[in-house]
């Protein structure tokens, strides 16, 4: 029986999408002289470029603050303006301003997380990300209480590798088989977890949330 279940955090917990659009609406709002593009065009290019940028820092391309440097610089370019680091982190401090103004959950995750921990289970979260900034996330939402094991990137693994399932496992004394992961990202939350040797729940918004997943994990117990 399921123990231990760990979660994910962005578009999985938190809403990440509707936070970072509002952030980059704004941004450009304040900033449109500085674009050649309209913001749908940019808003769909920063899209690709911020995931390009995350891949590299998990790479080891970059570090995380470079990665953020390089995404502004690279957003910019499109407009044909080349950045300073200085510029560019800069910029990054305003947007991250405005990004955390904008920082909110599902609608289900509370009622979820209560519903789990009323039936008895143990929660955690394994997130690729900074662990500073993704613990001032679920402090800043209100359920940061809720978890007892946190594995983030920052302490040297990240998901899809099954090294880091592994970590978040040994921290929580807890046999793989006996943990549950739930996460929004097929590829990297719900193969990689059940690889790893996990089971895995596929969270597909808006559609598939938290919901069902909490009322048949309470039945069980």
């Amino acid at each position: 029986m399921s123990e231990w279940i760990f979660f994910d955090i962005d578009d999985t917990l938190l809403d990440f999408q509707a936070a970072q659009k509002k952030a980059v609406r704004k941004f450009y709002e304040i900033h449109t002289e500085d674009f050649s593009l309209s913001f749908d065009e940019l808003y769909k290019k920063w899209f690709d470029i911020e995931q390009t940028c995350f891949d590299a820092y998990l790479e080891g391309k970059y570090d995380f603050d470079g990665q953020r440097r390089a995404r502004f610089k690279n957003v910019y370019a499109l407009s044909g303006h080349t950045l300073t680091d200085d510029d560019a982190w800069k910029c990054f401090l305003e947007y991250e301003d405005y990004y955390r103004e904008c920082w909110c959950l599902f609608d289900d995750v509370l009622p979820a997380l209560k519903k789990l921990k009323a039936a008895g289970y143990k929660l955690g979260i394994i997130s690729n990300g900074v662990r500073a900034q993704q613990e001032l996330k679920l402090k800043k939402t209100g359920i940061f209480s809720y978890f007892s094991v946190i594995v983030t990137s920052s302490d040297g693994l990240a998901k899809p590798g099954r090294a880091i399932f592994e970590h978040a496992a040994a921290l929580a004394d807890a046999d793989m088989e006996n943990c549950v992961y739930v996460g929004d990202n097929y590829e990297t939350d719900i193969v990689a977890a059940g690889f790893a040797g996990m089971q895995a729940f596929y969270v597909q918004r808006p559609e598939h949330g938290l919901n069902e997943f909490a009322d048949n994990m309470a039945a069980i117990k």
